[in-house]
């Protein structure tokens, strides 16, 4: 194996790759990780939501429901 110092940008990248991949192979890491994910994108959107204007309840429902269909 190379030295830290001889380690092109490549192989560093391929090395992250490898231990990210076998990190996520375990499925109870995998889950905490999807989970944080969807918590980071929920709060993303509560914090948008919160900076934007209302709208009315059931133009939103309605097209809630048409996406739905």
């Amino acid at each position: 194996m190379q030295t830290i110092e001889k380690l092109t940008p490549d192989d560093l990248k391929q090395i992250i790759k490898e231990s990210i991949r076998e990190t996520l192979s375990e499925k109870k890491l995998r889950s905490v990780f999807y989970e944080v994910i969807e918590e980071i994108s929920l709060s993303k959107a509560i914090d948008e939501g919160m900076n934007s204007e209302s709208i009315d309840q059931n133009a939103f429902l309605k097209k809630l429901n048409s996406r739905i269909q």
